[in-house]
């Protein structure tokens, strides 16, 4: 169970285990690869496919699973969309423009205390924006705009099509040039 870190290994005996070991060694390179196709950064797959195996781990009784390589993707979606919520979550507290913030620390004297208020002011003039949208335009806008995906991977996660994409897009696009981005 080389899968497994060497806390885990300890924990990973008997009937538990089973299921997760022949998971690890039927499915893992597809495991890999269906968390590599939804995740933007590397490093994080390692973690995904760990927290896939400790969930396997849980369970108390596989004989009730009939298709299992649908139950392991299944989980394996389920530890990704966590993965990427939990990301969004504490992306929303603080967004932070390190060159900003990197001249502030070097010039202190330089920044005018009146534009750091206005680029927060226009910060939360947008997060405002975004909160109007319908929850579909605000995903596929930062799913685009933000997280770099391309329309055909919007839709395949979103489960829309492409044109639908494009739409949602627009419109959410059309909704922020419509906004007032004077002083509040």
């Amino acid at each position: 169970m080389s899968f497994l870190r060497p806390a885990l290994k300890a924990k990973a005996t008997g009937v538990l285990s089973k299921f997760a070991g022949d998971a690890a060694k039927s499915y893992s390179m597809e495991l890999h690869r269906f968390l590599a196709r939804r995740m933007h950064r590397p490093q994080d797959i390692e973690d995904l496919i760990q927290e896939v195996y400790i969930r396997l781990l849980k369970i108390e009784n596989a004989d009730f699973i009939r298709n299992p390589r649908a139950y392991i993707m299944t989980t394996a979606a389920n530890v990704a969309n966590d993965f990427i919520t939990k990301a969004r979550r504490a992306q929303d507290h603080l967004v932070v423009d390190s060159a900003v913030v990197e001249h502030v620390s070097e010039n202190p004297t330089d920044y005018p205390t009146d534009r750091l208020a206005s680029q927060i002011s226009t910060q939360k003039q947008l997060s405002n924006a975004l909160a109007k949208l319908p929850p579909i335009h605000q995903a596929v806008l930062l799913m685009h705009a933000r997280d770099g995906y391309k329309y055909e991977e919007i839709a395949a996660r979103l489960k829309v099509s492409i044109h639908q994409v494009e739409r949602y897009l627009a419109s959410a696009k059309q909704a922020l040039m419509e906004v007032d981005w004077g002083r509040e």
